[in-house]
């Protein structure tokens, strides 16, 4: 065996860098580096050597010996997959080509196969076998034989983490299961919308009584004038003329009197009208009190005032 593997090498360092159609000098000088390395037997730097040159150009030559790498390892699922993909690409010498199928066949028996089935797993969850995505469709796929972290997720739920341990050629079928469901994450409702409170309606009483008291503080102001045009007619100590006409020739008296009648019936009948209109609205107690006619004096006049709360 030692002796096919020195040949497989001799072989391989014959070649010229034409034959593998590399195209940047940055793979070949990881693939002779990798060379270089699986020659010595130093696999932990040859293998990842061989992989980034193939991840440069994706040529056959980096592909057969990163499989060949990972054979000598023990990684004999990795070394499967890459010896079959070795084979759908070709380009390789007749020799190395026949090494690779030979390979396979050897490999197909010894590596464990693992599958994933998704059960009752949704549609949109996922597995991953070491960090790397895997099928859950039921098919049956090669691993190293080992310990292997599977990690299963989905947008609904929590990721769940199981380990298993798989020998050399063994098959094991998992069913995935999911980890515990997230908290679900609905529209938001939105916020409540605040209603304006009811407007009061403006009804015929209270329009009714708006205008009575219209007319009522209007015969205050008039029988405060004419009192006023009296009073002028006075002396300083207030003594007036005996004979009423001799300030009355103008009606002065007769409109006072009538505007003091006509701001006491109106302010009175206002008041009424506002508190009957209170009362149908519904208005508590409290507010109906808030309208009152109350007595208002002043230096030089008296009257009736009304107050009225809504």
């Amino acid at each position: 065996m030692k002796f096919l593997s020195l040949l497989l090498l001799s072989l391989l360092c014959a070649l010229p860098a034409s034959a593998f159609a590399q195209t940047t000098p940055s793979a070949q000088s990881l693939y002779d580096e990798g060379v270089t390395a699986y020659g010595k037997g130093d696999f932990a730097t040859a293998c990842p050597k061989f992989k980034a040159s193939y991840d440069a150009d994706k040529q056959p030559a980096p592909l057969f010996m990163l499989a060949k790498c990972e054979e000598k390892t023990g990684k004999i699922g990795s070394a499967l997959v890459h010896f079959e993909e070795v084979l759908r690409v070709g380009g390789l010498e007749n020799e190395l080509r026949d090494q690779a199928a030979r390979s396979v066949n050897d490999l197909a028996v010894r590596a464990p196969r693992l599958t994933l089935k998704r059960g009752t797993a949704p549609a949109a969850a996922t597995a991953k076998v070491d960090g790397v995505l895997f099928t859950i469709d039921g098919r049956p796929e090669p691993v190293d034989p080992g310990e292997h972290q599977i990690e299963v997720s989905a947008p609904t739920h929590e990721q769940k983490t199981t380990k298993i341990t798989i020998k050399e050629g063994d098959k094991l079928d998992i069913e995935i299961t999911m980890g515990a469901p997230l908290p679900s994450t609905g529209p938001v409702a939105p916020p409540p919308v605040r209603e304006a409170p009811p407007q009061k309606d403006v009804t015929p009483l209270l329009i009714g009584g708006g205008v009575a008291a219209g007319v009522g503080v209007i015969g205050f102001v008039i029988a405060g004038v004419t009192g006023g045009m009296i009073l002028s007619e006075c002396d300083g100590d207030l003594a007036c003329p005996n004979r009423e006409e001799d300030f009355d020739s103008g009606g002065l008296v007769i409109g006072n009197y009538v505007g003091f009648a006509v701001g006491g019936v109106g302010v009175a009948t206002g008041a009424v009208l506002f508190i009957v209109a209170a009362v149908q609205s519904g208005t508590t107690e409290a507010s109906v009190e808030a309208a009152r006619v109350q007595p208002v004096a002043g230096p030089g006049d008296a009257g009736v005032g009304v107050r009225i709360a809504f």
